[in-house]
């Protein structure tokens, strides 16, 4: 009995703190620095707020971030983020390039050198210039998860990684 109300309280508290974190929703005007934007949208441009969306985990003194942008498509009462898009080109410290290899942590599997990964998707606008195309060049390791859109793209040779996912839904925040 005990363990079953200890185990239930513990799940409450992160479903609230889960939730509490997805529903951050977008800011309500895009950042001065963001790019391409529909006109109902925002953009995060801030590197480590990127970084923290896109890996759930703060950057560390060892990741070398290059380039972030996260895309939002609000609702047009501003309410709901209908969509959300990120792009991150890093130098990763190697605890972060070991959590993305390992399929416990977010699930993405090694696309075959002799298989084309699955096309990232385009929300709103093309990729970012600095950001590699669909057809990436085969000197990545690419990995992917089955059935989302997150897609990694890894190169050992001067330790570069591009990644990108995109998704809907979330409320935004009570104000």
């Amino acid at each position: 009995m005990r363990r079953s109300t200890v185990l239930i309280a513990s799940l409450a508290l992160l479903l609230t703190a889960c939730r509490r974190d997805s529903r951050e929703g977008a800011p309500n005007t895009p950042a001065p620095s963001s790019s391409v934007q529909p006109a109902d949208s925002g953009s995060i441009a801030d590197h480590a707020e990127v970084y923290r969306r896109a890996f759930w985990r703060q950057p560390t003194d060892l990741d070398r971030i290059l380039h972030a942008e996260r895309r939002i498509t609000a609702s047009t009462d501003g309410r709901e983020v209908e969509g959300w898009q990120w792009f991150i080109h890093l130098q990763p410290d190697p605890a972060l390039l070991a959590t993305l290899r390992n399929p416990e942590s977010f699930g993405l599997l090694p696309v075959a050198s002799n298989v084309a990964p699955r096309p990232w998707p385009v929300t709103s606008a093309p990729a970012p210039a600095w950001f590699p195309p669909a057809v990436a060049s085969p000197d990545f390791d690419i990995l992917q998860a089955p059935s989302a859109g997150l897609t990694v793209l890894y190169r050992a040779s001067d330790n570069t990684l591009f990644a990108t996912d995109s998704g809907s839904g979330f409320t935004a925040p009570v104000r």
